[in-house]
């Protein structure tokens, strides 16, 4: 069997380190098995075990995501700032019951920050994507989520280059468009 040697400029570029076995470890008097061929017999069909079929959908991620202003702003079909969230939608999601959001402006009592941790800790979502960066929320979510903060819909319309910085870090964060 052929031994394929792989260059450290090769493996340094791709992130991997270099890895050796330890010499004292074959001088340590440690045999190893043999190494031993293996062969697929398509014509003994007795030993082809089936693959079950099954019909589970892929696991989507769960989108979570905080900001002052929600509420307005969702499902508004002539404000400029729902338009711009739907283009990003149809980039990052297949469908949209992966998305829970929430207002932050309705969150300034203690007993209902904690009512929305619930909810967010029941939807199962590592990440939870933020657009108010000082709400104290945040401070709670931190603490078993990854907190992601995006610039507010009013900085991405009125900042284009800020657009790309968020599905940069939509990507980043492991939101790609799955088709199920």
């Amino acid at each position: 069997m052929p031994s394929v040697q792989l260059s450290p400029g090769l493996l340094a570029e791709l992130g991997v380190s270099a890895w050796q076995a330890k010499p004292a470890f074959q001088q340590a008097g440690v045999e190893l098995a043999p190494v031993v061929d293996s062969a697929l017999h398509l014509n003994d069909e007795s030993d082809v075990m089936p693959l079950a079929k099954t019909n589970q959908q892929p696991v989507l991620p769960f989108w979570v995501l905080l900001g002052s202003g929600l509420n307005a702003t969702w499902q508004a079909d002539n404000n400029q700032a729902w338009l711009l969230w739907q283009a990003i939608f149809q980039f990052h999601l297949s469908d949209v019951s992966q998305m829970r959001f929430f207002d932050t402006d309705g969150l300034q009592d203690e007993d209902l920050q904690f009512e929305v941790l619930e909810q967010i800790i029941e939807t199962g979502a590592e990440r939870v994507f933020t657009m108010d960066a000082d709400h104290p929320i945040n401070e709670m979510l931190i603490e078993g989520a990854q907190l992601v903060v995006l610039p507010s819909f009013e900085q991405m319309l009125d900042q284009p280059l800020l657009k790309r910085d968020v599905y940069l870090a939509l990507l980043e964060a492991g939101f790609n468009r799955v088709e199920v």
